[in-house]
């Protein structure tokens, strides 16, 4: 018999790094949830939820530039997605049209 256990995969790995992200967030440790979400985020950069959680906690540590930055790459259109366009929008003082639309978009997704 074999001693080895079988290796963790790829799925396993992004929920685990996710769900220490969501964790950390909750808990109110943003600098851990940046730290998690970073690592997830350079693993698994297509993941969405992922990206989500991370730009998440990157605007709660007022990062504001960098979660524009990770947001904008996301092709997906998700509630959680528009909301975070909604909020980085107004607090990067873009036009407001382009409030308006992320705003429209979160609630039509909601």
């Amino acid at each position: 018999m074999s001693s080895q256990s079988a290796p963790i995969s790829r799925n396993d790995t992004a929920e685990v790094l996710l769900m220490l992200t969501s964790f950390s967030l909750r808990v109110q440790k943003f600098t851990r949830a940046v730290f998690y979400g970073r690592v997830a985020h350079s693993l698994f950069p297509e993941d969405v939820a992922i990206a989500e959680m991370y730009a998440y906690a990157l605007l709660l540590m007022g990062e504001n530039e960098q979660a524009h930055k990770v947001v904008s790459k996301v092709t997906a259109e998700t509630a959680n997605l528009s909301l975070l366009r909604a909020r980085l929008s107004i607090l990067r003082k873009e036009d407001r049209s382009e409030q308006s639309s992320h705003l429209r978009k979160y609630l039509l997704n909601h």
